[in-house]
């Protein structure tokens, strides 16, 4: 949260009558496993941006029969 990657929802941060609410463990583990979807994503593409040329990149069963 401190770097700005994530934030609350804001369904996260009032309750219906408008109150706020605390930060909870349950919240913190909601945007854990966003965060690290997020994180396998974003170096999944950067694996595929950067890979060498002598190397094959299968995407299916077909290109791994070559």
């Amino acid at each position: 949260m401190e770097k700005g990657k994530i934030t609350r929802l804001h369904e996260d941060m009032t309750t219906k009558r408008g109150s706020p609410k605390a930060f909870s463990k349950a919240e913190a583990l909601r945007m854990w496993r966003w965060l690290q979807e997020a994180t396998r994503a974003e170096k999944l593409r950067e694996m595929v941006a950067n890979t060498p040329s002598n190397y094959y990149l299968v995407k299916d069963e077909q290109g791994y029969l070559i």
